[in-house]
């Protein structure tokens, strides 16, 4: 932080008491800066284990792991009335709504907001200092916050996560207006809170084949690899998966994905003792080691990543050529208005609109891909190219 700032008082809330008589102050206030922290470090399965919460003036950290019914908390979330803010809340709400099914009304996301402000910075710690010329450290960013109790040290970091939002999103919406960017911005914040839940995590990228690919051919540097190599790298990988979905471990806890490529290249692997040089997990190494060592033994060779993709039939070459076309209108959009393509259409909204081919606007609106103000700004050119 910047040298002379002040942290503000919080309150830690670990029993359904002192949830209840928080709760009180959270309901009469106008705005809610939240936040939250996740094990996903250190666990197979994410779990929200912390819920920090600003108002005017007060600020609370609530234990998830506490056994507190947290029921009312998600009605206040889903409040319209409340202003709720957020900053990368993508990631938050689909926590929050796959552990709880919560939903979240009235948003306001920061991150969001310095990506239609095109600034240079969008994390929490660049507009936080941007906007207020204070600094946050980030030492307990990758904490393990299942652990209990937490340390002192923790809560400090969390509360900061949402000491300063209001400030922010405050300065934030002064030049979103300037911009003229307000009537976007807030149908952007109302899609997101409304947005099928399967759209979320979906990767944005070109490939547009059925066929998923194995997560192993997805890790960085694996297409580099020999066929042998990456016979013997899908198969560290696979009985990594298996140990981390059982004991509910980080997959690189067991062994780094530059650890798995070291032992993929090395021939000589072939008893536990050679295991040892890979810093493995001592109990994946335990557990597993004599199953690594048969599985590298009868491993076969992949000649390629990539599952085998099917022929190009004549209608898929043209849902490409739109696709591409759409693409193009794209291009000059992002030209004018130098936003980022996601912000835009991402290239998954783009595949799609391309392989559906909606006929009209009531029938683009149904396919649930963008905010009312993008369906009336942008569904007429998008209706032209694909039809």
């Amino acid at each position: 932080m910047r040298k002379g700032s002040l942290m503000a008082q919080y309150a830690f809330i670990d029993s359904q008491s002192g949830f209840e008589s928080a709760f009180g102050d959270l309901l009469a206030s106008q705005f809610l800066s939240v936040d939250t922290e996740s094990s996903g470090f250190y666990t197979y399965y994410s779990e929200v284990c912390l819920i920090q919460i600003s108002t005017e003036s007060r600020h609370f950290l609530i234990d998830v792991l506490a056994g507190i019914d947290l029921s009312k908390l998600g009605v206040l979330f889903q409040d319209s009335s409340h202003r709720k803010i957020f900053h990368a809340a993508t990631s938050d709400m689909t926590e929050l709504s796959r552990q709880f099914q919560w939903q979240i009304g009235n948003l306001f996301d920061t991150y969001m907001a310095a990506k239609y402000l095109r600034l240079d910075g969008a994390s929490l710690q660049s507009v936080v200092e941007r906007y207020t010329g204070i600094r946050l450290e980030k030492k307990e960013q990758k904490s393990d916050w299942k652990r209990r109790p937490l340390s002192k040290a923790q809560l400090d970091y969390a509360h900061l996560d949402t000491l300063y939002l209001h400030s922010v999103m405050a300065a934030m919406k002064d030049e979103i207006e300037k911009e003229k960017l307000t009537e976007e911005f807030e149908s952007e914040m109302q899609w997101l809170c409304r947005k099928p839940a399967d759209a979320e995590g979906q990767s944005d990228v070109d490939d547009h084949n059925s066929t998923e690919l194995p997560g192993w051919s997805r890790v960085s540097g694996v297409s580099k690899l020999t066929p042998d190599e990456r016979g013997r790298f899908a198969a560290i990988y696979e009985l990594r998966e298996e140990r981390a979905k059982a004991e509910n471990i980080a997959p690189f806890r067991l062994l780094t994905n530059q650890g798995m490529t070291d032992m993929a290249t090395n021939i000589n692997v072939k008893s536990l003792a050679d295991l040892r040089y890979f810093r493995m997990n001592p109990m994946f190494l335990k557990k597993d080691g004599n199953e690594l060592i048969r599985r590298l033994a009868v491993a076969s060779p992949v000649m390629h990543p990539a599952l085998p993709r099917r022929r190009k039939t004549e209608a898929d070459e043209l849902i490409e050529s739109k696709f591409q076309k759409l693409k193009a209108w794209r291009e000059k959009i992002i030209a004018n208005r130098k936003l980022e393509p996601a912000l835009i259409l991402s290239n998954r909204v783009l595949f799609k609109i391309a392989k559906q081919q909606p006929e009209d606007i009531d029938q683009l609106q149904n396919l649930q891909l963008m905010s009312e103000w993008k369906l009336h700004h942008y569904g007429s050119e998008l209706l032209r190219i694909v039809n």
